[in-house]
């Protein structure tokens, strides 16, 4: 339950604080728990969290009024509002044979505990603006590996997150301020922290390709909701770094060096965190490193670093990232902008830097072995990075989900295309003209619009069988925050379609956007359909290999492959067992306890089921209704995208059941697989459809 690196705390007295031409170091303490330490920011940078530095006092602190509220509590985070989240000692607390519960404080309250935990404790690390909590629910005083992540609300109470290992540990690190991301992560089978995001309640593990066999828990999101980072992440020569997802397109990117990452910017492109305990050295622009070739070594900021040359690190020193630049000590960026970090922070400012707002002109964190424990760093606008950063850029954020469907003729389900608008500034952004989307040639808004807007109270402009879509002038984006347009779309003809709103489409009185929104939607033709296999009664070998069947072809092997094409293999190990062939990838509907459960005619197997996976040499247990003599079905899920079959499948799963008979008997043997169906458009798919 505890976090392995020093929770922060803060309000601010000033420190001799530092002017600077462009940054300002600011040193930060509270007197009455000095020293105070930094732990998390609202999205809007209005608010700061922390705690003292035994961790026994809480705090809030209000950027604009200076006000500091001290609070017996443990905060994990702060809202917009300023309500805290986090965890609330009851009887003493689990030090003292009492409990520990996840809690939340509005302003002017006093601590509100999260009751009826899951499991005994419970740790709250996020709350979204509409009310739901995140966190953790584990044993009392937080027993190593066992753990669940869950979502609570007022009127349904805490729920458990599913995830692709229910049977390993797993937390919520945090959620978007519109309820739609949860971030945080699952153990894998070794017990590494495996980051995991949830998409509208379905988990997304990061990680498991090529280029980036691991990656670690997922640590913050940016301010407008549209980045995730995380730690831990290790690329193809095994090299520790960081990671950043991207909401619009899915996709995920190494970010060299920094080994923990906690903030980004809302455009994704400056990143902060640390390096890693071992410390090493630092590749910066102007290196021969192949990861920095394409870096803008000219660029002051980045380029006096070393002269471009390696430069080296302590552990735990804070970073910066550029998109496109590299990696740098934070504390040489600040010098290189007219700052000033004074005696008393450690030369590396090694420690944790947490929180930048979304435009990245406010960081904040905290350094070890320094006296006061935490500082903030102001950057005058647009000098972050050259055109980079902007008081008065507003952001166009669009993007399509999913993002592959088939056609409309079809009798394809639509896509949904969302566009956040977003205002970093200190005050609200009025559009001054209508806001226009233009949809490319052959997307048209579907026959049920199902439109959304929480940027004014007209109504959007989409008429069903039309591409345009308008959000009239007088629509208000609120300071330092977003709102949200969204709506069905599809298409009659198969083809990738690139919605690009232009650089100067919103326009408003505190300014526009600057640069182009880009979001794409793949559309089929025709689908793949639902497969269902004759009646095969194939008995299944009894023996230490088994039988492996290929869901697509249709096919056996009774030598029991586990490698190639093959997806699923049973075999006898001490009795029936399942074993999925491509590990991490496909998987079997279980109970929490990673058992085979036994499906019936009517359940339905989809992206909601429960799924684990099994390792190289770890199989499935079987619940004893299976060695029972049971005449059940199981429900499975694998990967099916092209080429496999004909026509590409969105999300690349397919979902399906066997139907089995097994013996009653210590192993379940003879067993019998009778037939097998699947949605071969990834659909959900009911037994015995």
């Amino acid at each position: 339950m505890r976090n392995t690196f020093l929770s922060a705390a803060i309000a601010m007295a000033v420190c001799g604080v530092v002017h600077a031409d462009v940054v300002t170091f600011t040193p930060f303490d509270i007197a009455a728990i000095s020293p105070a330490y930094i732990y998390r920011m609202s999205p809007n940078g209005a608010f700061l969290s922390g705690t003292d530095s035994s961790g026994a006092t809480g705090f809030r602190y209000n950027v604009t009024t200076g006000q500091a509220d001290l609070l017996s509590m443990y905060p994990n985070n702060v809202t917009n509002t300023g309500t805290l989240v986090g965890w609330l000692p009851v009887n003493g607390g689990t030090p003292n044979g009492g409990t520990d519960l996840g809690a939340y404080v509005p302003l002017g309250s006093d601590p509100i505990a999260i009751t009826n935990p899951m499991l005994e404790d419970s740790d709250a690390y996020g709350m979204s603006d509409g009310g739901t909590v995140v966190g953790l629910s584990t044993t009392k005083g937080g027993t190593p590996g066992i753990g669940s992540a869950y979502t609570w609300t007022a009127a349904a109470g805490m729920k458990m997150l599913p995830v692709n290992r229910p049977v390993r540990a797993a937390r919520a690190n945090g959620i978007s301020q519109d309820g739609h991301i949860i971030y945080g992560w699952n153990d894998d089978l070794t017990g590494f922290r495996t980051g995991t995001i949830w998409v509208d309640g379905a988990p997304l593990d990061i990680g498991y390709t090529p280029s980036m066999p691991n990656a670690g828990e997922a640590d913050g999101i940016s301010a407008n909701d549209q980045f995730v980072v995380g730690s831990n992440a290790y690329n193809s020569s095994f090299v520790k770094g960081g990671w950043r997802w991207n909401r619009a397109d899915n996709s995920v990117i190494y970010i060299p060096d920094m080994a923990f990452v906690f903030a980004v910017s809302n455009d994704g492109k400056t990143i902060i965190g640390n390096a890693d305990y071992a410390g090493g050295p630092l590749r910066v622009a102007g290196g021969s490193d192949a990861e920095f070739g394409k870096a803008i070594s000219s660029d002051a900021e980045f380029s006096t670093v070393g002269g471009g040359t390696n430069a080296s690190y302590n552990e735990r020193a804070a970073l910066i990232w550029h998109e496109g630049i590299g990696t740098m000590r934070l504390v040489d960026w600040i010098t290189a902008n007219g700052g000033t970090v004074p005696a008393g922070f450690n030369a590396d400012l090694a420690g944790s830097a947490l929180n930048m707002t979304g435009d990245g002109t406010f960081m904040n964190g905290w350094a070890t072995n320094s006296m006061p424990g935490s500082y903030t760093v102001n950057v005058t606008p647009d000098k972050l990075f050259a055109d980079r950063f902007d008081g008065t850029s507003l952001g166009v954020f669009a993007t399509l989900s999913p993002s592959t469907i088939l056609a409309q003729s079809a009798q394809g389900a639509p896509a949904r295309l969302t566009i956040d608008l977003d205002n970093p500034g200190k005050s609200d952004a009025t559009l001054s003209s209508d806001f226009i989307d233009q949809l490319p040639f052959g997307l048209i808004i579907a026959a049920t619009p199902n439109t959304s807007n929480s940027c004014s109270s007209d109504p959007l402009v989409a008429y069903a069988g039309y591409d345009t879509i308008t959000l009239h002038a007088g629509a208000v984006i609120p300071a330092g925050a977003h709102c949200v347009i969204s709506l069905a779309v599809t298409a009659n003809l198969s083809g990738t379609y690139q919605n690009v709103i232009p650089a100067g489409s919103l326009l408003a009185d505190a300014g526009q956007n600057r640069t182009d929104s880009n979001s794409s939607l793949t559309v089929v033709a025709g689908g793949n359909g639902v497969v269902h296999s004759a009646t095969l009664n194939h008995v299944m070998v009894d023996s230490a290999t088994g039988s492996t069947v290929n869901w697509v072809l249709g096919t056996f092997s009774d030598t029991g492959p586990t490698s190639g094409s093959w997806d699923l293999n049973l075999r006898d190990t001490s009795g029936l067992t399942f074993r999925t062939v491509k590990t991490y990838m496909d998987g079997l509907a279980v109970d929490t306890s990673n058992n085979v459960i036994v499906m019936h005619a009517g359940d339905v197997v989809g992206p909601s089921t429960y799924f684990t996976y099994a390792a190289t040499a770890t199989a499935f247990l079987t619940p004893s209704t299976w060695l029972a003599g049971t005449d059940g079905y199981v429900g499975f899920r694998f990967l099916c995208d092209k080429p496999r079959q004909a026509n590409k499948v969105a999300g690349g799963f397919c979902y399906g059941y066997m139907h089995l008979t097994t013996t009653a008997g210590a192993t379940g043997y003879p067993v019998t697989l009778v037939s097998y169906a699947f949605d071969g458009d990834g659909k959900a798919i009911t037994v015995g459809q």
